[in-house]
């Protein structure tokens, strides 16, 4: 199922989150819950190619991973959880709320 949402936001290269510019943004739903006081969540791909690459310049932080191990230890938790959200780095996956949709 396909859905418009005005906003979205995205998992960037280290692992924060990332709001794309307000726009429409096509999404290819692949999971929804529903959180009883902040309503209903969305997880999906985002379909046209200028969203994907509008996502991937937004969610390329720039930071190196060198940085955490360096700053942190190559050991910590925060090095280790940067390494795997930069190993899993998909901008096409995006998560949106039901209040952003356009109808």
């Amino acid at each position: 199922m396909k859905k418009v949402f005005k906003k979205v936001c995205i998992t960037n290269d280290v692992g924060g989150t990332e709001y794309l510019p307000e726009g429409r943004y096509e999404v290819e739903i692949e999971e929804e819950w529903d959180d009883y006081e902040t309503g209903i969540h969305y997880k999906g791909k985002l379909v046209r190619k200028t969203a994907i690459n509008r996502a991937r310049k937004a969610g390329t932080t720039g930071y190196k991973l060198e940085h955490y191990a360096s700053r942190y230890g190559s050991e910590s938790e925060i090095a280790k959880s940067a390494a795997k959200a930069a190993k899993e780095f998909d901008p096409a996956t995006v998560y949106a709320s039901e209040f952003d949709e356009i109808k």
